[in-house]
């Protein structure tokens, strides 16, 4: 019996001519989408090229002149960038923190529309400047468009207009009763139907996305893993669908009835309560703009660049008694410390300013990582919010992501200040060993908690409620 129902279904599916052109639709908007944020990854992929060529010619040519001028072949008037000078560094070999995309960043945009991916990391850069990573439940979902738009929001439309009538169209046709003299439960007749129709949107989805991976140049053999959970996510997630169709389908409704009350669903879990969670998110845990903060910051800062300088200096050196004993033994003459005691003076007020902002950053921080649970907490509510968090973690843009990313470049920032800082403190010159041994920025995503599982069960337990819908009702319906 099943077989015929299969049968069935097929002849039904195929001679449909507007499914047919659902399904080509469908396609062509996945590959599309793909198209498009391969396009755009390439580009940023170009300009990271672009920045790295830069650094490698500054490089070169900071090796080049430190070179000629320690041979005494070449001048520079400008002490502040001559290469044997410290600061130099600063200014000529600039460290860029770089936003690495992952093989599947082509899935889903994330944050990647939202914040800088590369921008370079001074002693005086601003802690929070690049680095709020703000974050609600409709921030990712509405964003540009991806595989994860035509998933999240697409998908369920196709789901609807593949199952709507799936009860109804056999009530209306005259042909229920043919269909309950069967040796076959009626429910087992739905059900059969949903998962042959279910079966083919998955493999019909699954196919698109690998082709169109493969035409993006993305490979599919080197994301075996990731590809595998996105089909685990894109499995529950059409089962969820599926299984509001057959929920609406048990009412006995009309076709009409069943269409209008599953759009109804869509626009509820889709629209609706992601909205209602951004509320929630700000209003229960609001985090100050980022303005106020910097503000707080530009007055702590200009506070301790107030003070007297020989003050300043006094009192680090008495605390730090080391350092005066390895200026004495410097090379340096009077014109060169001259631009050393400046320099002590700078990078010890940036030193005491990190200190003075830290409670302001920490603070900071600290409401904008509560804000961030709460919402990863309150977004199971909506499967589409849990669906396009998950992909955005698969693609490596997730707001988890980039909150790893600048943290990773805040620890650089403060490891490359202090590096600075104690070169200058000691009065030496730079020489060519000393490049070697120049902090490096590092940046791993595998580190990242990408909270797969938290969406798995978020997931899992909305189709299971939908299950146990589906039960209740079915019991009242007596089928």
């Amino acid at each position: 019996m099943l077989s015929k129902i299969i049968h069935l279904e097929w002849r039904n599916l195929t001679s449909n001519r507007w499914l047919l052109i659902s399904f080509l639709l469908l396609a062509g908007l996945i590959l599309l989408a793909t198209l498009n944020r391969s396009y755009h990854q390439e580009a940023y992929l170009m300009k990271v090229d672009e920045v790295r060529q830069t650094q490698s010619a500054e490089f070169q040519n900071f090796v080049a002149d430190h070179d000629s001028v320690t041979a005494g072949l070449k001048e520079i008037d400008n002490q502040r960038i001559n290469p044997v000078f410290p600061f130099s560094l600063e200014v000529r070999l600039t460290p860029q923190a770089v936003f690495e995309p992952t093989g599947l960043g082509v899935l889903a945009v994330g944050q990647s529309d939202i914040h800088a991916g590369i921008f370079p990391v001074r002693t005086f850069s601003d802690p929070i400047n690049k680095a709020s990573v703000f974050y609600n439940p409709t921030t990712d979902l509405f964003g540009s468009f991806d595989f994860a738009f035509v998933l999240v929001f697409l998908i369920p439309l196709v789901v609807i207009a593949f199952s709507y009538n799936i009860l109804s169209e056999e009530r209306e046709n005259g042909t229920l009763q043919m269909v309950m003299s069967q040796p076959v439960s009626l429910m087992a007749f739905l059900i059969s139907r949903l998962a042959f129709r279910f079966l083919i949107l998955f493999g019909a989805l699954l196919v698109v996305l690998i082709l169109s991976l493969m035409v993006a140049g993305v490979s599919v053999s080197g994301n075996i893993s990731g590809l595998a959970l996105l089909s685990g996510f894109a499995a529950l997630y059409l089962l969820f669908w599926f299984g509001v169709s057959l929920l609406v389908n048990l009412f006995g409704k009309s076709s009409s009835f069943n269409i209008t009350a599953l759009l109804g669903v869509w626009v509820v879990f889709v629209l609706v309560i992601p909205t209602l969670l951004h509320v929630a998110v700000e209003k229960v845990h609001e985090v100050p703009p980022r303005s106020e903060a910097l503000v707080e910051m530009r007055n702590a800062e200009e506070e301790a660049m107030s003070l007297d300088r020989d003050e300043i200096l006094d009192r680090y050196f008495m605390d730090h008694p080391e350092f005066i004993e390895a200026a004495e033994g410097s090379s340096a003459d009077e014109q060169w410390r001259e631009l050393y005691e400046f320099y002590k003076w700078f990078y010890i007020v940036r030193q005491n300013i990190a200190e003075a902002v830290s409670p302001i950053v920490d603070d900071y921080y600290s409401r904008l990582e509560e804000q961030q649970e709460f919402a990863g907490r309150i977004s199971a509510f909506s499967p589409a919010v849990v669906l396009k968090e998950a992909m955005s973690s698969l693609a490596g843009t997730s707001p988890a992501h980039y909150n790893h990313f600048h943290t990773s470049t805040e620890l650089f920032r403060m490891e490359w200040m202090e590096t600075m800082r104690n070169k200058m403190l000691r009065e030496q010159f730079v020489i060519l060993d000393d490049l070697d041994g120049l902090p490096q920025f590092s940046y791993a995503p595998k580190d990242v908690n990408n909270g797969f599982a938290r969406a798995a069960m978020a997931l899992s337990l909305h189709l299971l409620a939908v299950c146990g819908f589906i039960v209740l009702f079915r019991k009242k319906a007596g089928l």
